[in-house]
């Protein structure tokens, strides 16, 4: 007789938004280190983290210039069971203290790498900079319960996007130590 053990699919219970080229996507990684706000647009602008301009588009259009996105590819199949939030390291553009900021975060999977997408949890946060001063503040959103199971070869995407209805860029700030944004299933 022959007998077969199958390994349970894995259960995920969330990844950092890490480095990468974002170009398309940044990676969704398992720990971060070092320190301080890393300028992920360099090309771009001088400003610290990385910059995201409102659009009316929202979270649509993952390739989209003004949405973030941090991808995972699923060796195994992946089961995400729980109710997930982002957790996020924000300012309003120049640290504004006059200004209120928003994001939209999303939670994806892909078919083939950000195309063939489904969205399985969303949701959105406003802030007042002036309760962060001259830094980035944390930012909580509620993504919802989460119940899937990305298959293995699919990718898990984190995105995130700044409403059409905000007056002025956002700042994230990502991948180190110190400003440790991430997604999380409780």
């Amino acid at each position: 007789t022959t007998t077969t053990t199958t390994l349970p699919p894995s259960t995920f219970g969330g990844g950092f938004l890490g480095g990468g080229s974002g170009d398309p996507t940044y990676d969704l990684v398992s720990a971060v280190s070092g320190s301080g706000a890393v300028n992920w647009d360099a090309g771009a602008n001088g400003d610290p983290g990385l910059t995201l301009s409102p659009d009316p588009g929202g979270l649509v259009e993952i390739s989209a210039p003004h949405v973030g996105a941090w991808r995972t590819t699923a060796t195994d199949d992946i089961v995400l069971s729980g109710r997930g939030s982002l957790r996020l390291f924000v300012a309003v553009a120049g640290f504004d203290t006059d200004r209120f900021g928003g994001m939209l975060g999303g939670l994806v999977t892909c078919t083939a790498g950000i195309t063939g997408c489904t969205t399985i949890g969303q949701g959105s946060a406003v802030f007042s900079q002036a309760s962060f001063g001259a830094d980035f503040g944390e930012l909580w959103i509620d993504l919802g319960q989460i119940d899937h199971t990305v298959p293995a070869g699919n990718s898990l995407v984190v995105t995130l996007a700044v409403p059409g209805s905000m007056t002025s860029d956002m700042w994230i700030a990502f991948g180190s130590s110190s400003h440790p944004s991430a997604f999380r299933l409780i």
